[in-house]
């Protein structure tokens, strides 16, 4: 069974099958910023949490009625140190090229550039903007 998961783009984590008491085995994965339990015969979403970090990269570990996760999150991600960002609207203003469109060469600082390009055609849309504002401050955009 496949499950699309289209708001985890990051967090590489081995899913686990887990059996709780009376009830349907399930498929538990950590994703970016959320871990979410599917019923395993099925695919449906059981439950999930949300608001946790970027990087869920550990496998989650079960233990009697306990679940335990582990995430990391970077230094500029950490509330009151996160790095003034332009708005989407802005960096189309700035470094847009005569059709609109904004490269990821044309952005400067291009180190960010490879992971921020999620469907790596070399080219920002808004949605990946956005995402990488989500990404940087948690779902809880300051005031620029």
């Amino acid at each position: 069974m496949k499950t699309a998961r289209p708001e985890a783009h990051s967090g590489h984590s081995t899913p686990i099958l887990h059996k709780p008491a009376g009830a349907r085995t399930q498929v538990i994965v950590a994703g970016s910023f959320l871990l979410t339990a599917y019923a395993a015969d099925t695919g449906e979403r059981v439950w999930w949490v949300r608001g946790l970090c970027f990087e869920l990269k550990s496998t989650p570990v079960v233990s009697g009625d306990t679940l335990y996760i582990n995430g990391f999150g970077t230094p500029q991600n950490q509330p009151g140190s996160q790095p003034a960002v332009e708005s989407f609207e802005d960096i189309v203003r700035r470094y847009a090229d005569a059709t609109g469109t904004v490269t990821f060469a044309s952005l400067p600082n291009g180190n960010a550039r490879s992971w921020i390009d999620l469907d790596s055609n070399g080219v920002v849309s808004a949605s990946e903007w956005g995402y990488f504002l989500k990404y940087l401050f948690r779902g809880s955009l300051p005031t620029m």
